[in-house]
């Protein structure tokens, strides 16, 4: 009976430090485990911290990219704004430009209209040989009233005073005064010379300027 005994109590002895071994052997494998787990939530820690920095790094350049993006979208609203005003004062120019071409239009149309007229005028005086204008030929001033004197018809004679008597002797020398109607000729011929020179075509266009 004692032998069994002994026997049994190292038996139990020996399958305690059996066990207390296993469990020891339980426990590392178990704590190898936990630091396994521990070391990967690690790196998966540090991942994620490295993502996350990454992420910042990316957020702030996007908001660099869309302060940039504001700053251009300011200053184009800024040109778009100057354009418009620059638009603006283009067609106020424009407008009166278009004002002024209407005002001078009508301005050549009236100084057309007013020229025409002294053509007819002229045209109508020249018929009658009558005229009354003002014309400027270089520095001389034409005269304001001229009139044509009709030449003689075969008809026509002239006056017995503006002659010499018929009894007058050859011998006898006298002077005779030019008569009033040689004189008058003459005169209208220059006349006539005056009017032509100053109804050259140069100065009917110094003529319309002046009436313009």
């Amino acid at each position: 009976m004692d032998r069994r005994e002994v026997t049994s109590e190292a038996d139990k002895t020996h399958q305690n430090r059996l066990s207390s071994v296993i469990e020891e052997e339980e426990e590392q494998d178990a704590a190898y485990t936990i630091v396994t787990v521990l070391d990967k939530v690690a790196n998966i820690v540090d991942s994620v911290q490295a993502s996350q920095k990454r992420i910042e790094e990316k957020h702030r350049e996007m908001e660099n990219a869309i302060k940039t993006i504001q700053i251009d979208i300011l200053k184009l609203a800024q040109a778009h704004g100057n354009t418009g005003f620059t638009v603006d004062k283009l067609l106020a120019k424009t407008r009166k430009v278009s004002s002024t071409m209407k005002e001078v239009r009508a301005r050549v149309e009236r100084q057309s209209t007013s020229v025409r007229k002294v053509e007819a005028k002229q045209q109508e005086m020249l018929r009658k040989n009558k005229f009354r204008v003002v014309i400027y030929q270089e520095e001389t001033e034409c005269p304001s009233s001229l009139s044509v004197i009709k030449e003689m018809t075969a008809g026509e004679t002239i006056e017995d005073d503006y002659f010499p008597p018929d009894d007058l002797s050859s011998d006898e020398e006298y002077y005779i005064e030019e008569s009033k109607a040689t004189k008058f000729k003459k005169s209208g011929m220059r006349r006539i010379d005056d009017i032509k020179k100053a109804f050259s075509r140069e100065n009917i266009q110094k003529t319309r300027q002046n009436f313009g």
